[in-house]
């Protein structure tokens, strides 16, 4: 059991905020809730169907991040969210897994918010986290890290590495 911040305890949340409601589980470790490549565009999903999708461990694996975000952004309802979480770029298993094609910083989704002329997405960050094994969040390297996300990634990243990244993107269209 983890006794400090976890996404899964993120993610809890926003399924009990989203009972009743419908929900895509994108997540590359679980059971894909379409039948598609995800790869191709545009996926065979109705605009605005879901208030919330899930990408646990996917979106790493995908080659074009802005047609995939974009596509996020169509398939969302306007008020639901993305939860979002992959490997930091600090993680041994972000640069070893011959599939991934992206790793993630603190400041990546940044790109994409509300606003952007170059990318069609309606987004505004709810939440973002930097996770931490439990040993390393104890010693105050998690909390410091996300006081200070973008010093610890310039200064820190390498000695202290995360485990993984989280992020909750909220559909303003």
């Amino acid at each position: 059991m983890k006794l400090f911040p976890h996404p899964k305890k993120s993610k809890s949340k926003l399924l009990e905020e989203f009972v009743g409601k419908q929900i895509l589980d994108l997540s590359h470790k679980h059971p894909i809730d379409i039948n598609h490549d995800l790869t191709k565009f545009p996926w065979p999903i109705s605009e605005n169907s879901y208030d919330l999708i899930i990408c646990q461990h996917l979106l790493e694996h995908l080659p074009d991040m802005p047609s995939t975000l974009e596509e996020l952004n169509r398939i969302t309802k306007p008020g639901g969210k993305i939860f979002i979480e992959a490997p930091h770029f600090t993680r041994f298993e972000a640069h070893h897994h011959l599939n991934h094609c992206h790793r993630f910083s603190f400041g990546f989704f940044d790109y994409f918010i509300k606003g952007n002329p170059f990318y069609k997405t309606d987004f505004h960050i709810a939440d973002k986290y930097i996770y931490f094994d439990d040993l390393m969040f104890f010693l105050g390297i998690g909390f410091l890290a996300n006081l200070f996300p973008r010093q610890y990634e310039k200064s820190l990243a390498f000695m202290f590495p995360a485990t993984s990244f989280q992020i909750t993107l909220f559909v303003d269209k």
